[in-house]
């Protein structure tokens, strides 16, 4: 197999001219006022990284790919990521140099063997609890369940870090390397211990343990013989996760708290076989359970607002051999981002369900006039609607998987590289390559769990 010439690469100058699109302008379709008010220039003596890449080229990739995956069974899914990949890398200029991935299918392949070894073992075990859970007491149901997703904890925690480790080492800039230093196993240890800080806190530790782990992360990546640091912690974000916590949790105490009485006064109702009464008391509790869980509306808007500060937070207080990263990347630019998915979505949901309804009334509809006919004309009918529902399940998964990398994380990457600003670029120039390359096989892992975008 071959990889695509129409995808990324081709579409980058090469080092040394000047990117496509530089400077940096607006993402695709977003209003000039927001781009104003929200992106900022970066000060003279900054510089700014680029993503230079085209949406024509991205979608006839992804195209390509869905085609070539559906023909092969799944199989062409390795080499599917690794043009995708090299798409954003290629596209991603600094100091108007690109990314390169040197990773390759046969490795993304290879690390996917290698997990089928722990996957099936661990699959077969869920399948035989699932069995025996019927015959067993509640203790032993409870305790095989336990095992069995601390066991996948576990595993997704080993699986993020090597997948972060083959990710950098397979990343070349300038002729030179990044890398993970490091251990998983200590990596899942603190994971472990700030999970338990984090359930044992009613989630209020959470930003600390997520600035733990990435100051373990970023602390043991490297460029070249240069390395990351991080001075970030979770008290820079306390603030906003306490508002998430409270939009979480204040809609289930309010209805805990005052609401007590009126499900006790519902009872009384329905014991004394009053509907007048127990229609008055349902309404009594109903109406103030719907006003307070009304302020889940508001828990998707926090979540994105606390997710973009979570990030910038990150990019602000990380640096790179005494050079710091900043990032400008603003909550409004990427909920308008989500709004065009959420749009792209119900379209699509619209259109294939509409698609669906119609083959579906189509096939009730051959079955009613083939009742009086042989058995093998029905047959025949109920064929076409399996096929066609078939086909229209295929688009819709098409859909929705343009409509993620195409649309979503290509917004992303293009408002992070737009946002992201270096305040010492000469420090690159200090770098030479490091000795080592890095694990020889893909994230089998972190593929099985689906951890990562891209």
């Amino acid at each position: 197999m071959t990889e695509p010439t129409a995808g990324a690469a081709s579409s980058v100058p090469s080092a040394g001219t000047s990117p496509i699109g530089a400077p940096a302008g607006p993402p695709d379709g977003e209003p000039a006022w927001i781009a104003q008010a929200l992106r900022p220039p970066p000060p003279e003596d900054h510089v700014q990284a680029a993503f230079s890449g085209r949406r024509g080229a991205l979608f006839k990739l992804l195209v390509k790919n869905m085609v070539l995956t559906l023909l092969t069974l799944g199989v062409y899914r390795f080499w599917a990521k690794t043009w995708v990949r090299r798409y954003f890398w290629s596209n991603t200029r600094l100091l108007n140099a690109p990314l390169e991935y040197t990773g390759t299918p046969v490795e993304l392949l290879l690390g996917f063997l290698i997990v089928l070894v722990i996957m099936v073992p661990l699959g077969l075990a869920y399948a035989g609890l699932e069995f025996l859970a019927p015959t067993l007491s509640w203790p032993a149901t409870v305790a095989g369940y336990g095992a069995y997703f601390l066991i996948v904890f576990l595993l997704v925690q080993i699986g993020f870090y090597r997948m972060w480790r083959y990710r950098l080492t397979r990343t070349v800039w300038r002729g030179i390397r990044f890398g993970l230093d490091g251990s998983a196993w200590a990596y899942l240890g603190r994971a472990a211990l700030w999970m338990l800080a984090t359930a044992g806190t009613l989630w209020v530790a959470a930003p600390w343990a997520s600035m733990a782990l990435t100051r373990y992360r970023m602390e043991h990546s490297r460029y070249g013989t240069g390395r990351f640091a991080f001075d970030g912690n979770g008290g820079g974000l306390i603030k906003r996760w306490l508002v998430v916590l409270v939009l979480a949790g204040l809609p289930v105490v309010l209805v805990l708290s005052s609401g007590a009485a009126g499900y006790l006064s519902v009872l009384d109702a329905l014991k004394s076989d009053d509907p007048e009464g127990t229609a008055r008391a349902m309404g009594q509790v109903m109406g103030p359970a719907m006003a307070s869980f009304s302020l889940y509306a508001f828990l998707p808007f926090a979540l994105v607002w606390y997710r973009v500060s979570e990030a910038r937070y990150v990019l602000n207080h990380t640096t790179f051999d005494g050079a710091r990263l900043s990032s400008t990347l603003s909550t409004g630019s990427v909920l308008w981002l989500l709004v065009k998915v959420y749009l792209l979505y119900m379209v699509l949901f619209t259109v294939v369900g509409g698609l669906f309804g119609v083959v579906i009334t189509l096939v009730v509809i051959g079955l009613a006039k083939s009742s009086a006919a042989t058995v093998d004309a029905q047959a025949q009918a109920a064929l076409v609607g399996n096929a066609v529902g078939f086909v229209v399940v295929l688009v819709f998964m098409a859909g929705m998987s343009l409509i993620q990398t195409g649309i979503l994380q290509f917004g992303l990457v293009k408002r992070l590289c737009a946002t992201l600003t270096i305040d010492d670029p000469a420090v690159f120039d200090r770098v030479t390559q490091a000795t080592g390359t890095g694990p020889g096989y893909g994230e089998g892992l972190a593929d099985a769990f689906d951890i990562g975008a891209v």
